[in-house]
């Protein structure tokens, strides 16, 4: 059974979530344990800590009339844990103050080491500033810069440092569970990530009826 202190080997979840007063952007992640050392980590310790490396870089892509919220992590190896989630750093973004349309979005492209549709991901951080658009709908320059460091705090691989353990991770493209007698996540690790210059689109994202906020 998996465990609330994760060893190498399993898989875990982490979304992290955006938010305004009535949407959220929610990036659903996954990420391999590739590697432990010193005191193991638990999931809380991994929320908290990958928190604290990624937020500021959501929170400069984002105005200040949306949020950064937080993040959960979930061991999702049979029988999945509960989530796990960290909101010490729920903040304002810090760049401008006009919100794209909520459907607007980044986009990151993931790839694997093999070819074809199945071992090709996306992420698509949302809740995007026009401080970062070109009149053409594109990101400026700086906005791809901006961009590019949250791309290389989300993978393809990472270590989460503690006070006494580390965490290596490794960002992986979720396929559908085995079948079997005992059902499994299956997944392919990432090689390569690209930021992409164009803003695309999640039409769930759009403030079209009832009221989107953050679950934790």
């Amino acid at each position: 059974m998996p465990g609330t202190t994760p060893i190498v080997g399993d898989l875990l979840q982490i979304r992290t979530v955006c938010y305004t007063d009535t949407q959220i952007s929610m990036n659903v992640l996954h990420y391999e344990v590739a590697a432990t050392a010193g005191t193991p980590q638990t999931l809380a310790v991994i929320a908290t800590l990958f928190e604290t490396r990624v937020f500021t870089a959501y929170a400069t892509l984002m105005p200040s009339t949306a949020r950064w919220r937080g993040c959960d992590v979930q061991n999702v190896m049979p029988v999945p844990t509960l989530k796990f989630p960290s909101v010490i750093h729920d903040q304002v973004g810090i760049s401008g103050d006009t919100l794209t349309p909520t459907q607007s979005s980044l986009l990151i492209h993931t790839n694997a080491n093999f070819a074809g549709r199945k071992y090709l991901g996306r992420v698509y951080p949302g809740l995007l500033s026009t401080a970062w658009c070109t009149v053409d709908g594109h990101l400026d320059v700086a906005g791809l810069a901006k961009l590019d460091i949250l791309k290389n705090l989300l993978g393809p691989s990472l270590v989460l440092v503690g006070d006494t353990g580390q965490t290596s991770l490794a960002l992986t493209i979720r396929h559908p569970n085995s079948l079997g007698p005992v059902i499994t996540p299956t997944w392919d690790r990432v090689l390569s990530m690209v930021s992409s210059p164009k803003i695309a689109t999640q039409r769930r994202r759009g403030q079209f009826g009832a009221a989107n906020v953050p679950r934790f």
